[in-house]
């Protein structure tokens, strides 16, 4: 978990059309733990709100 951490700018400075291209690009969140790797980008991304995702 600490590489995929680790690697979050640049799958946040990664310019996507498409959900599809995303996932074509970064083939690691089409595993059954992609919740796990959102969550985590997520948490990064937005520290105060991680428990936002869940409650909208």
């Amino acid at each position: 978990m600490e590489r995929f951490k680790d690697t979050h700018v640049i799958r946040r400075d990664c310019v996507r059309k498409t959900v599809k291209q995303f996932l074509q690009d970064w083939p690691m969140f089409q595993y059954l733990r992609r919740e796990v790797l959102v969550n985590l980008d997520f948490e990064i991304l937005f520290p105060d709100k991680a428990l936002s995702l869940y409650n909208n």
